[in-house]
């Protein structure tokens, strides 16, 4: 998946850090694979089942 916005999250607020982790590690299980991983294709299957 790379980095968010090609800036690491550096900038981000701490909430949104910590949002962005828990959708990530949700997406995650759910294939059961690392995000390095994960496909756009994935991501947008993914967000069909929520």
């Amino acid at each position: 998946m790379g980095e968010i916005y090609g800036g690491g999250g550096d900038n981000l607020f701490p909430h949104t850090r910590r949002s962005y982790l828990i959708a990530v590690t949700g997406l995650a299980r759910h294939y059961r694979t690392s995000p390095e991983f994960i496909t756009n294709k994935m991501i947008k299957d993914y967000l069909l089942l929520l």
